[in-house]
């Protein structure tokens, strides 16, 4: 019971603040330009009410100027329904008083000036000829009181320029509003699209984050468990650097998965420049080398208008994978590796150089798989005491 009462109650409180809000804004009316139209017939209703001059006191004639003069304020808000009553009331007006001037030829007037800034052209003219062929008939009918044409159509003129003036603001505000409104909802979209990209970035950043620690804690502890099961003291050099090395490349990877963390808690992703990415492939090759205890000698020129992303990608996986293998096979510190592109034949040549002791050149099964991967082709040869290996990825 108590519920219902207090949302009785409550329906009391808003039911006059609708009730006051729907009144106000059918005083002020749909359009900017109805407001000013609204209180300049207010004014001229009110001059004519308490200014005007009766010719009569009888009380049908007072009906008539009362009436008149309700329809001069009615054209703010219904001009044509006010025009209609008006020209009516005109003919009964000189019909019953002929001596008189005529009291409904303004109300016609300001309608149609009122629909005329509504741009309700048709509507318009049709009120403008009522109003002159009521003049004619009432200049044939009255006695001495007769309406020049030449004031008539002065008056005319006046209105509508009037009204042409205020239906041309009406559309210069519309368009404004409209242009507004536009960039408004512009605005909205780009923020809905700048959120729906941060979203995206956070989704991508936990995906990445995820296989870089997979990958990375998969990858060492394959590097241990052969390297618990190896016998030799060579080989055990050669799997501790692997591991050093996939230890660092991972942190290196995470490091740069923090950067994007923080870029995107700010809201201020911004995509790297080719120059920018290729800058931090060569600072990853060289930690992941020194990690590994080699002297690394790179030379890496990829033009940024030459490959794509999406290639300088694959292009940066296989350069960690042959050097992941130099670190495994190498029997000196002093290795070397390049990427260079040759636009005759189209393709981007991925080279790597390693002490060896091996008698034959065999290709390593991990760089075989990543040379198929990028859809590319790779040879292997010994060369003076060095392994070479020489990846070549179309694009």
């Amino acid at each position: 019971m108590t519920h219902k009462r207090s949302k009785k109650k409550h329906g009391h409180d808003e039911s006059p603040r609708a009730s006051l809000s729907h009144f106000l804004g059918k005083t002020v009316g749909a359009k900017q330009i109805d407001l000013p139209i609204r209180i300049l017939v207010l004014v001229e209703s009110l001059s004519i009410l308490l200014l005007g001059t009766r010719e009569s006191e009888e009380p049908l004639y007072l009906v008539f100027y009362w009436a008149a003069t309700v329809l001069i304020l009615a054209t703010g808000f219904i001009p044509l329904i006010s025009g209609v009553i008006s020209a009516a009331l005109f003919l009964a007006f000189v019909t019953l008083f002929p001596e008189n001037l005529g009291l409904f030829q303004l109300p016609i007037e300001f309608s149609a000036a009122v629909l005329l800034a509504h741009l309700k052209w048709k509507q318009s003219l049709a009120l403008t000829a009522i109003c002159f062929t009521l003049t004619a008939i009432g200049n044939a009918v009255t006695e001495g009181h007769a309406t020049p044409y030449s004031l008539l159509f002065y008056l005319w003129m006046r209105n509508s320029l009037l009204a042409l003036v205020a239906a041309l603001v009406q559309v210069r505000l519309e368009k404004e509003i409209s242009l507004r409104e536009h960039a408004v909802r512009d605005h909205e979209k780009a923020n809905q699209q700048h959120e729906l990209q941060l979203q995206k970035e956070r989704v991508q950043f936990a995906v990445d984050v995820h296989d870089t620690v997979s990958h990375g804690l998969a990858r060492q502890s394959n590097i241990i468990r052969i390297l618990s099961t190896s016998p030799s003291k060579r080989d055990r050099s050669h799997l501790l650097s692997e591991l050093v090395l996939s230890n660092s490349d991972t942190h290196y990877q995470l490091r740069s998965l923090l950067i994007r963390l923080n870029e995107i808690g700010r809201g201020t992703v911004i995509p790297p420049t080719a120059d920018h990415e290729l800058h931090s492939l060569k600072e990853s090759l060289q930690r992941a080398a020194e990690a590994g205890q080699l002297q690394l000698q790179l030379n890496v020129d990829l033009p940024a208008d030459v490959i794509s992303s999406h290639q300088f990608n694959s292009v940066k996986q296989s350069l960690r994978e042959m050097l992941t293998n130099m670190v495994r096979h190498t029997e000196g510190p002093q290795v070397h590796l390049s990427a260079s592109t040759n636009i005759k034949s189209r393709q981007v040549v991925l080279e790597s150089r390693n002490p060896s002791n091996e008698t034959e050149s065999k290709i390593p099964k991990s760089l075989a798989m990543r040379a198929e991967i990028v859809e590319g082709t790779i040879t292997a040869d010994l060369l003076g005491g060095e392994f070479l290996v020489r990846i070549q990825i179309p694009f």
